[in-house]
């Protein structure tokens, strides 16, 4: 029926439009209110997949995960920000990061590369 069409397409029109969406700083806010690391990271992630080249996410996604030990996935996330951007300030905290995981690890030759 005609009207059962218009019916759905208003409703996905208003899903479309009124989804929340996450900004910049609804991370920030996020960890504010008490969200399990889980929540947190999937936040993250998603502003590393809706910003790709954005360094500050990256480095904050590599802060997360390290600080919830896990530190592959923190590795990479470093790696990426060094990779996007080598000669920045991110890119420097980045590879500081990197040599703590490394001294942490045991990994006394590459923490020091």
């Amino acid at each position: 029926r005609p009207s059962d069409t218009m019916a759905l397409v208003a409703l996905a029109l208003f899903v479309s439009v009124c989804a929340p969406v996450r900004g910049d700083d609804d991370c920030a806010l996020l960890s504010q209110s008490g969200a399990s690391p889980a929540e947190m990271s999937e936040c993250l992630l998603e502003q590393t997949t809706r910003r790709p080249s954005d360094t500050g996410a990256w480095l904050a996604l590599g802060g997360h995960f390290h600080q919830n030990g896990e530190t592959q996935d923190a590795r990479t996330a470093y790696k990426n920000v060094i990779q996007l951007a080598p000669q920045s300030d991110e890119a420097a905290e980045a590879h500081l990061h990197l040599g703590v995981i490394h001294h942490s690890d045991g990994e006394l030759k590459e923490a020091l590369e």
